[in-house]
């Protein structure tokens, strides 16, 4: 058996750099409120998600089509999926009476890169496209960055808390209830990533939204302490 390094072949080398800059701001909760804010500036590049490749929705670990071919990889440099570049958080809690706590937490984050992948390759391969080249009218090949067609929306999001404790014999009983996505925001998530059906032929469902926010929803739980 031969084994071949990666560079002789012409693959690339598998990179992924991930870079944050945080400031937060807390004040401890002191029995009557407190509150945690935070905004987060973030860069995650590379040519690899890693185990899973989101942006084309394969999700089973391990088995992507990333570096089956070397044309795959050419132009995959660039911002990956998980690149969120702007993040606000506020978490805060109010103690409305001796045994009940209201809870809030805001998100405000910016949207991911997208990407057109091609059909075609200067070499022509692979047969299957997924590339980072699409062809013009005039039958030329235009390479495309990974993640340079633009953002999802910003995502925004509200949830609310309320907390009762009490006694109830022998146990500790605490009630919750819990709102979700208290506005119903509905930004998309992901969007069709495919830009051709072959060479030179544009998929009409390129940029189309595919997930969305989770909408509003609503939980209830009990818990007993004994």
């Amino acid at each position: 058996m031969v084994f071949f390094q990666g560079r002789l072949l012409n693959y690339s080398e598998a990179k992924r750099t991930y870079k944050e800059l945080e400031f937060s701001a807390k004040r401890a909760f002191d029995g009557v409120w407190g509150v945690n804010a935070s905004y987060t500036w973030s860069e995650s590049k590379g040519n690899t998600e890693g185990y899973v490749k989101s942006d084309n929705a394969q999700d089973d670990a391990g088995i992507t089509q990333d570096f089956d071919f070397p044309e795959l990889m050419d132009g995959a440099n660039g911002y990956l999926p998980n690149d969120r570049t702007h993040k606000f958080k506020i978490y805060g809690n109010y103690q409305i009476m001796e045994n009940l706590l209201f809870g809030a937490n805001f998100l405000l984050q910016s949207g991911r890169p997208i990407n057109s992948f091609g059909a075609g390759h200067p070499s022509s391969t692979p047969g299957y496209g997924d590339t980072y080249y699409i062809t013009d009218p005039n039958g030329n090949l235009i390479k495309t960055k990974r993640g340079s067609r633009g953002r999802t929306s910003w995502v925004n999001q509200i949830d609310l808390s309320l907390v009762y404790n009490t006694r109830i014999g022998l146990a500790d009983v605490e009630l919750r209830a819990e709102v979700f996505n208290i506005l119903d925001a509905d930004a998309e998530t992901e969007v069709y990533e495919f830009a051709e059906l072959s060479p030179g032929i544009a998929d009409p469902d390129w940029g189309i939204n595919e997930v969305y926010q989770t909408p509003r929803y609503f939980r209830f739980g009990a818990s007993a302490r004994f």
